[in-house]
């Protein structure tokens, strides 16, 4: 006898979609389930399925909102996401990444600094930072900025580090030679 309306299957499913990185659908499934359990023990967990999946799915739809150069339509939904997960650097990575394609690095990094902020050592925000502020400011002062980063967030950015000083370097054997 089929159960469509049994909390365990609608979530088995909504996991199942979570796993394969179908946001959209996993919530849908997991506010089923939550709406069909009478076991009031279940609503946090639940509730806490519901808020990452929104948060997944704002970013996903965000995204593909950005690709179709629909920057204010990405803007909200990644601000939707913030708004369900504060403390997670990657909305703030992917609001610094649209500020960069409207070509607002100021902004970029103001994004890429609150994302550092939620996590200090966080790949993507670290890279970005440190390439907005090579196009802001230069390699030199990115470079003598970049030191003064903690040493783990310095070895993150390391190998980025030995490829502009060889940049640099290589600017200077070509200065040198003219």
């Amino acid at each position: 006898k089929a159960r469509p309306n049994d909390p365990e299957i609608l979530g088995a499913l909504g996991m199942t979609y979570l796993r394969l990185g179908q946001q959209e659908a996993a919530l849908s499934y997991f506010q089923k389930a939550k709406k069909y359990d009478k076991d009031l023990r279940n609503t946090d967990k639940w509730n806490g399925l519901i808020n990452s999946s929104s948060y997944w799915s704002y970013l996903e739809i965000g995204e593909k909102k950005m690709k179709r150069g629909d920057f204010d339509g990405a803007s909200r939904k990644y601000h939707q996401a913030v708004k369900f997960e504060p403390d997670d650097p990657y909305a703030y990575n992917y609001l610094a990444e649209l500020a960069l394609v409207q070509h607002s690095n100021e902004e970029a990094l103001r994004y890429y600094k609150i994302a550092l902020s939620k996590n200090s050592l966080d790949e993507t925000a670290l890279r970005g930072w440190f390439n907005v502020n090579i196009a802001l400011y230069g390699e030199e002062q990115a470079l003598v900025s970049g030191r003064k980063l903690p040493k783990k967030a310095q070895k993150v950015l390391a190998e980025r580090f030995h490829e502009v000083e060889i940049s640099m370097l290589i600017a200077e054997l070509n200065q040198a030679m003219k």
